[in-house]
């Protein structure tokens, strides 16, 4: 028996596996992003997906660097 989500996309390369989905009731709906390695996740609203699609890869490369945030023992900071 497959334990799949037909809801969920997994997007894969050699550096990252994480989850995709949609959450949230009609009006207040936030794209879900899940690491599956850490399980670490982040509800994106609209107006956040908004500003992502005008960055450019550039703009987005020093969120790349995994010491930035993964290689530390900090833990994100909790939002309400």
């Amino acid at each position: 028996m497959s334990n799949r989500d037909p809801s969920r996309l997994v997007v894969r390369n050699e550096f990252a596996v994480v989850s995709i989905k949609v959450v949230g009731p009609p009006g207040r709906t936030r794209l879900r992003i899940e690491d599956l390695r850490t399980r670490q996740t982040i509800d994106l609203d609209a107006i956040e997906l908004e500003s992502l699609a005008w960055l450019t890869h550039r703009d987005l490369s020093k969120f790349l660097d995994p010491s930035a945030t993964r290689w530390t023992n900090q833990t994100p900071e909790m939002e309400d």
